[in-house]
C-alpha cells in the first residue's frame, strides 16, 4: 500500500510490526495508472515502506531515484535513513551479501518473464 495510515499508523505504530515493509511492485497497471511509477515509490516512501519494487530497466529507475532527489524532505531524508539501517541490519542478521551471482544470467530471465506476460495478456485479451 501507498497509505501512510496503513503502513505507519497501522502496520508500525498500532501492531508494532519490526520487519520489512516491501512494496508490490509499483509498475502494476492500477497503482502505475493512478500516479505512475515514481510518484508511487514517492508515495511508498512516505508511508513507511522499507523496499521498493520497480520491475523496470535501469534507466527507469535511475529517473525513479533522481525524482526522490529532486522531491527529497526532511521525512522522506529520515524514512530512507531508517530503512537503510533497518535492512543493513537484517542482512547481517541472516549473513546476506552484495556479492554478484555472475552464475544467472537476470537479463535472460526478465525477458523469459516478459514474454510469459505478454502471451498472458494476449489470452486474456481474447
Amino acid at each position: 500500500t501507498l497509505s501512510k495510515k496503513i503502513i505507519k499508523n497501522y502496520l508500525i505504530d498500532e501492531l508494532k510490526y519490526k520487519g520489512l515493509i516491501i512494496t508490490d511492485d509499483l509498475k502494476m497497471k492500477a497503482v502505475n495508472l493512478l500516479y505512475g511509477y515514481k510518484r508511487s515509490a514517492l508515495k511508498a516512501i512516505e508511508a513507511g515502506n522499507n523496499m521498493i519494487i520497480i520491475g523496470s530497466n535501469y534507466h527507469k529507475v535511475i529517473e525513479c531515484i533522481n525524482y526522490i532527489k529532486r522531491k527529497l524532505t526532511d521525512e522522506i531524508k529520515n524514512n530512507i535513513e531508517a530503512s537503510h539501517k533497518k535492512i543493513i541490519n537484517i542482512k547481517k542478521q541472516y549473513n546476506i551479501n552484495d556479492n554478484i551471482n555472475k552464475k544467472v544470467n537476470i537479463e535472460k530471465y526478465n525477458k523469459e518473464v516478459e514474454e510469459l506476460n505478454n502471451n498472458v495478456l494476449k489470452e486474456y485479451k481474447s
